[in-house]
């Protein structure tokens, strides 16, 4: 199927489809249920659209590496990386910090970074929630080629 055109996924839509791996490059997507890609096989999410919001969305995704949270997130909300253990990097394009849920992070790996625009790098140390992530937060400039 041509997933080009979608532009919405609703509650639980993916959740536990353990076969659904490799990339999420949804162009179109504008909204996200709860859950939507929760415990599936995910290696990586290089296009999310024009989402505003996450919750639980990547929840025990235990193979998922990246992902990209488009400029236009305003809330990456509560549980959304949530033991995703092979967890790299996220890539945030959005200017202003987003609010960030809790347990956003929980049971993921001490090592993985969370690039930002370069502007915004002191914006996001700072930010309620973010700062506690404030060594991991690096800029866009400085991230590896993928």
């Amino acid at each position: 199927p041509n997933m080009n055109r979608v532009e919405t996924l609703g509650f639980d839509c993916f959740w536990r489809c353990t076969k659904l791996s490799g990339d999420i490059n949804l162009p179109n997507l504008k909204t996200t249920g709860y859950s939507c890609f929760q415990d599936t096989a995910v290696t990586s999410a290089s296009n999310l659209g024009t989402i505003t919001t996450t919750d639980r969305t990547f929840k025990g995704c235990k193979q998922l590496k990246s992902a990209t949270l488009p400029a236009t997130i305003t809330s990456v909300g509560r549980e959304t990386f949530r033991s995703c253990l092979s967890l790299s990097h996220i890539k945030i394009l959005a200017e202003t910090p987003p609010s960030l849920g809790a347990l956003a992070f929980d049971g993921t790996n001490s090592t993985f970074l969370i690039y930002v625009p370069n502007d915004s790098v002191e914006a996001y140390k700072t930010a309620t929630n973010w700062s506690a992530y404030a060594d991991r937060i690096k800029p866009i400039s400085e991230m590896p080629t993928e």
